[in-house]
């Protein structure tokens, strides 16, 4: 006869605890380790770690509403060159970032640098801060560079499909003034690769103006006339909301991939003078889609479009989304778009699941929507006239 395992006493004692026991389990959760990936209770501070890392990589980022007219073009390159100047300043002046470096992206201006020690919160306060205050400059002499820049770069038909929007005369009374309210340090956002989570935090503080007053700026291009085209241009501009949501973000994602895939099947069966170009600028609080065709024999993208989208392979435009989230290299790219939309850092993780409850009637119900709201807009650039008796009939 064998004894029992348990005598009658522990039994009793693993009744009594048992309950217990299983309520702190329940509490604890299940032993995950913690995410790659933090933000902070602001939505404003990105991390990836990184442990093989030797240093720290600072991308800041400041969102840049898209413009469709040369007026606001023009304003929003002159308060980029300035912010150029006093970054190119700082670095000689010693700043702590290594080899800063500013670039603009579509709906956003971005900082890349780089770091040995890590950073802190107060030294970072510090440099949004200095970027604030203006540099020291003649305006007036920048706007005429800006304008010459403008000028050359609006020479090629879609760079002046893109900034025909109207608007009026854009005066700046007081440039360091504007520039000034541009950079203020609660518009920035950070994400940062590194060896280690650091627990920062960005300033909100809203400062006053400079003192420094400057001359008023009369933001007028230099006139442009319709630049030569080998074929016809058409434009089509439609608004896009934000991503603020995993679900929209998802939405965008996909639409992005399903669009692309209609015009190159399209463009397939085009003579060698087509093409087209796409910018997605999902920018809170509103973006812009732009598309840029080349050539005689597209269709009409109103009604075409959302009924291509019907023909698509959806799974294929998953597979491509979820092959870049994959991707080492794009990781911090994709953390700086979280940022953007300050989306919460679990994002990607939660990607997978939620694509393929995106139906492709919901993707060319929301692009019909699109495509009839008040926003959209077409605008075309003929073919010039020896480009069109050269062109060969398709």
């Amino acid at each position: 006869m064998t004894r029992p395992f348990l005598s009658r006493r522990q039994l009793s004692l693993l009744i009594l605890f048992l309950p217990g026991i299983i309520l702190l389990l329940s509490l604890l959760g299940p032993n995950t380790p913690p995410p790659a990936w933090h933000v902070d209770q602001d939505f404003r501070v990105y991390q990836q770690l990184r442990p093989e890392l030797d240093h720290y990589r600072l991308h800041l980022l400041l969102p840049s509403p898209p413009v469709s007219s040369p007026h606001r073009q023009l304003e929003q390159r002159l308060l980029f060159a300035a912010l150029q100047r006093q970054l190119a300043t700082l670095s000689q002046q010693g700043a702590w970032l290594i080899q800063p470096k500013l670039h603009q992206q579509p709906g956003y201006w971005l900082i890349e640098a780089r770091t040995l020690q890590a950073p802190t919160s107060s030294e970072l306060t510090r440099l949004l801060r200095q970027l604030q205050q203006p540099p020291v400059l003649d305006w007036s002499v920048l706007l005429q560079r800006i304008q010459a820049e403008q000028y050359i770069a609006r020479q090629t038909p879609e760079a002046w499909l893109k900034t025909q929007g109207a608007d009026n005369d854009v005066r700046m009374p007081n440039p360091a003034a504007a520039y000034h309210d541009r950079l203020q340090p609660q518009h920035w956002r950070l994400t940062l690769s590194g060896p280690k989570r650091l627990f920062l935090t960005l300033s909100t503080d809203t400062t006053s103006q400079p003192h420094v007053t400057t001359p008023p700026l009369s933001l007028q291009p230099l006139p442009l006339p319709p630049p030569a085209a080998p074929a016809t241009f058409h434009l089509y501009r439609w608004p896009l909301p934000a991503a603020g949501s995993v679900q929209q973000l998802a939405l965008d994602l996909l639409l992005q991939e399903i669009i692309q895939q209609a015009l190159a099947q399209r463009l397939a069966q085009q003579s060698s003078k087509a093409g087209y170009s796409l910018v997605w600028e999902a920018t809170p609080p509103q973006g812009l889609a732009t598309l840029i065709l080349q050539g005689d024999h597209w269709p009409s993208m109103t009604t075409w479009l959302p009924e291509q989208l019907i023909l698509s392979d959806l799974n294929l435009a998953r597979r491509r989304v979820l092959d870049t989230i994959s991707q080492p290299d794009l990781l911090h790219s994709w953390m700086d778009l979280l940022a953007l939309h300050q989306l919460p850092a679990d994002t990607l993780e939660h990607l997978p699941a939620i694509l393929p409850t995106i139906s492709l009637p919901q993707l060319q119900q929301w692009l019909q929507q699109q495509l009839e709201s008040d926003y959209y807009h077409t605008l075309s650039l003929p073919a010039s006239p020896k480009d069109r008796r050269n062109a060969t009939p398709q």
